[in-house]
């Protein structure tokens, strides 16, 4: 079981780096590449990156996520976005705390 955070302006879903080096040490396959990262203050850098497809365990179903490990990232944490929550039918109640799958809006998982 693990954590993860929701961004809605992030385009990838990150692997944290305990989540990378434990989905490593279980033998997933990653690809690997470079992107474009835009910062927080306005600057872009460069960055190779992993990525794999894994299946999550998630509200009692079964879910692909797709993940992009950043090369050299230390003490970061999962980053599920927009693309993932959409796809998977996820509503996020921020007031409550609480989200749900929009078929099932009477099921409700705290955040």
């Amino acid at each position: 079981m693990g954590t993860a955070c929701a961004e809605c302006a992030a385009t990838h879903s990150i692997a944290g780096e305990t989540l990378y080096h434990i989905l490593k040490k279980q033998g997933t396959i990653f690809s690997t590449g470079s992107l474009t990262m835009s910062l927080a203050d306005g600057s872009k850098i460069e960055r190779e990156f992993n990525s794999t497809c894994v299946k999550i365990r998630l509200g009692g179903r079964t879910l692909p996520l797709n993940l992009v490990a950043i090369s050299g990232a230390k003490n970061n944490n999962a980053l599920l976005v927009m693309d993932f929550l959409e796809s998977s039918g996820i509503v996020l109640n921020v007031k409550r705390k609480t989200w749900f799958f929009n078929d099932s809006p009477n099921v409700n998982f705290t955040l």
